[in-house]
């Protein structure tokens, strides 16, 4: 973090920690994703009840409407997710563009959504229950205890074959929840997800339940054609399976045919096009005019491929589901990295 000094809609805050945020896919030197933290150098400033801000750059997505149409759909269906809008960025003088302004994903939103902020949360970017993966995890609440033994027992019982092995994952995991998780990031062609891509999710151990629960997070890469750029499979539209809890379940016929009839209960209730279609247009309509001149025109490319994709899917996911397609893509191998060096510096 770095002191700055914050304004936003005319009410200024001073010594406020300032910092860029992102892994891969969102850095940037011209159009960084920013946290903005009121309490980093001082006691008691706020805005609006928050102690902090999350403002993603929208760097894979220029139509800057993935992120809140993909909550939205979470939300239509009950599921816990972080509220969103936007937001014009300028910074010491120049305007950065339209952001997407999230809840930030510490105690207040958990108390928010579970009732209680006590339990583990627990970060996932390329993260798994498996002996390669999971050391990926980053801990992200109660870290001065050195307690990873619900994270440790998740992956032991994804070790456990059979049925002892699924009833074990039953008492560490909220499976119901988690299948309209897998669902809806089906759904919206969220092939960066968990069960895509083993990536942007925080696992939440909700001390209401004792389990855990999946909560999205930077769905930038949502409503497109679900292939993922980083391997050959041609993935049925009905169907993601990469992660090991979606794999396990998908393998069992009682949880393949659970989690068919949750896609389908989705098309049902959650999946509108007309209510879809009616927020994109008020989106376009409310950010269109702060859209950069030299961006306008992927906007617009970009605006008409969610549309397209709207229009579409509920017909591509009904016939592969009519197909009930086999998941047979390869499991995957954590990332190795070599160690070739060390460096030190200020």
């Amino acid at each position: 973090y770095f002191p700055g000094t914050v304004t936003i809609d005319g009410e200024l805050f001073e010594n406020v920690g300032v910092r860029k945020k992102g892994f891969f896919g969102s850095l940037s030197n011209t159009k960084p994703s920013l946290k903005i933290k009121f309490e980093e150098y001082q006691e008691g400033p706020r805005f609006s009840g928050l102690d902090r801000l999350t403002l993603n750059n929208s760097n894979q997505d220029p139509s800057h409407m993935n992120t809140c149409l993909v909550y939205k759909v979470y939300r239509d269906a009950g599921y816990p997710a972080p509220r969103c809008n936007f937001a014009r960025v300028t910074v010491n003088g120049e305007y950065l563009g339209v952001y997407i302004h999230v809840d930030s994903v510490k105690k207040p939103y958990l108390k928010r959504l579970f009732g209680d902020d006590d339990g583990n949360l627990y970060e996932g970017q390329l993260s798994d229950f498996s002996e390669t993966f999971r050391n990926t995890f980053e801990k992200k609440t109660n870290n001065k205890e050195d307690d990873w033994s619900d994270l440790d027992a998740a992956t032991s019982a994804m070790g456990t074959p059979g049925d002892m092995g699924l009833s074990l994952l039953e008492g560490i995991f909220d499976i119901d929840s988690f299948l309209t998780f897998w669902a809806i990031e089906v759904l919206i062609g969220h092939w960066d997800g968990y069960n895509g891509n083993l990536n942007n999710f925080y696992l939440y151990a909700d001390p209401t339940t004792e389990k855990f629960v999946f909560l999205p997070w930077g769905p930038d890469s949502a409503f497109a054609e679900v292939n993922n750029p980083f391997d050959d499979y041609d993935y049925p539209a009905s169907v993601m399976a990469n992660s090991t809890l979606s794999r396990r379940l998908y393998e069992d016929p009682d949880y393949r045919e659970a989690y068919r009839g949750r896609l389908t209960e989705l098309l049902g209730f959650a999946w509108n096009e007309e209510t879809l279609i009616a927020e994109v247009d008020r989106i376009e309509g409310l950010i269109e005019p702060h859209i950069p001149a030299d961006q306008l025109s992927q906007f617009a490319t970009q605006v008409k491929r969610i549309r397209k994709f709207i229009d579409e899917q509920r017909g591509k996911v009904e016939s592969s589901l009519a197909e009930n397609p086999d998941f047979t893509n390869a499991e995957r191998e954590a990332p190795c990295f070599v160690s070739t060096g060390s460096v030190a510096g200020s």
